[in-house]
């Protein structure tokens, strides 16, 4: 049976994708770098991997909780080991710590594994742009549309179940 390559994922609003897309637009990348697509910027909660299918459910179980309205400020633009482009936060908000956090406590009480590195939030913005510098980029306001479990596959991602949008949290 084919296995489902997995993760959890904090989702933007359309207005939050539009303004990091245009952010990621005005990036003048070297020649072979690979933007991400607009429909399929994220920032990762957990990542799971590869599943068999019949464990989506245990994986849908363990993502399904009340996910707050997260905002954030993307205000620092990296370029890591291999020219990956990301779009990271100075200051992490609590609301988005704790539901990372409970994401996480939820996984391993269901018995589901999951890349348990230490949880650093960022945007991919692109990839092989090896040689870019970093540039100064207004921040950006990230507003989450709450959280999703979602598919990678072929290079694309697709949704598969989305959790308790709307809810507002707590000091926002």
């Amino acid at each position: 049976m084919a296995s489902l390559r997995l993760f959890i994922a904090l989702w933007p609003t359309p207005a939050t994708r539009t303004a990091v897309a245009a952010a990621q637009e005005a990036l003048r990348c070297p020649a072979g770098t690979r933007r991400v697509a607009a429909s399929d910027l994220h920032l990762t909660l957990a990542f799971i991997g590869a599943v068999e299918q019949e464990q989506l459910g245990r994986v849908t179980q363990a993502a399904d909780m009340a996910s707050a309205r997260v905002e954030l400020t993307l205000d620092r633009l990296d370029v890591w080991k291999g020219g990956t482009v990301v779009l990271r936060p100075t200051c992490v908000p609590t609301a988005l710590a704790d539901l990372q956090g409970r994401l996480v406590q939820s996984l391993r009480a269901c018995g589901v594994a999951f890349d348990a590195r230490p949880f650093a939030p960022h945007v991919t913005l692109a990839r092989k742009a090896r040689g870019l510098e970093a540039a100064a980029l207004p921040p950006l306001r990230w507003r989450s549309a709450g959280h999703v479990l979602a598919l990678s596959a072929g290079g694309r991602y697709t949704v598969i179940t989305r959790f308790a949008q709307g809810l507002q949290g707590p000091g926002h």
